[in-house]
């Protein structure tokens, strides 16, 4: 798996894994008043209102605002593509260690601790292009083997 990620021959070997955030972004103010306009129950502070607008916000709105989100959102149950969104952003803004924390977070999350050890692991946590860089460096997988197989539950979220 390595050797394919050092020669390029993964999907994602156009060594471009940050990509530009595309025209006409939206607020977080803004995406919220047009769920809103479809949802008026839901607040802001609702669960279920920050998921809807942490998504919305994924697809047109500021990087920034997105980290935000998550964080907020940090106790609520999130998908692999939730954190892939956040990683990319992360590494979008220039926040490499916390990109790489999350990526030890997602590797602890529970589809790695429920997977049996004679299982394989997903293979589309090594395919993303934002981790490829972190697959590569020896450091830094390191530290993501640890949290995967032999975290003490700290970083599983629950």
């Amino acid at each position: 798996m390595i050797n394919g990620l050092k020669q390029g021959i993964l999907p994602f070997s156009n060594q471009s894994n940050n990509f530009p955030e595309p025209e006409n972004l939206q607020t977080r103010e803004q995406l919220w008043e047009q769920i809103k306009s479809k949802n008026p129950k839901l607040t802001p502070d609702d669960p279920k209102g920050k998921s809807k607008l942490f998504h919305l916000c994924c697809m047109c709105g500021f990087a920034k605002d997105v980290l935000a989100l998550f964080e907020e959102l940090h106790e609520t149950p999130l998908g692999q593509a939730a954190y892939e969104n956040v990683i990319a952003r992360c590494l979008y803004l220039g926040d490499r260690e916390k990109a790489l924390r999350l990526a030890e977070e997602l590797a602890t999350s529970r589809l790695w601790a429920a997977a049996a050890p004679t299982q394989v692991r997903p293979m589309n946590f090594f395919e993303d292009p934002n981790l490829r860089e972190f697959l590569l460096e020896p450091e830094s997988l390191r530290r993501i083997r640890e949290a995967a197989l032999i975290d003490n539950g700290s970083l599983i979220r629950k």
